[in-house]
């Protein structure tokens, strides 16, 4: 999965994923409170220069 950090949209009381699906439509999937703050805690624990959420091993080994 492709997922960067700019596809994320935390907000205080609410939080979406924007992504693409098949043949490029658009959705904006919501999350509730608890993969919201699941997500949160996990963003601030990648390092900064991390474009994906998901990083592969062979950047890991870049860094």
């Amino acid at each position: 999965m492709r997922l960067k950090r700019e596809h994320v949209h935390l907000g205080r009381r609410s939080a979406h994923v924007s992504i693409y699906g098949k043949r490029n439509k658009f959705r904006e999937v919501p999350l509730n409170s608890t993969a919201r703050n699941a997500l949160a805690s996990y963003m601030q624990s990648l390092p900064s220069e991390s474009a994906y959420l998901s990083p592969s091993r062979t950047q890991a080994r870049r860094v």
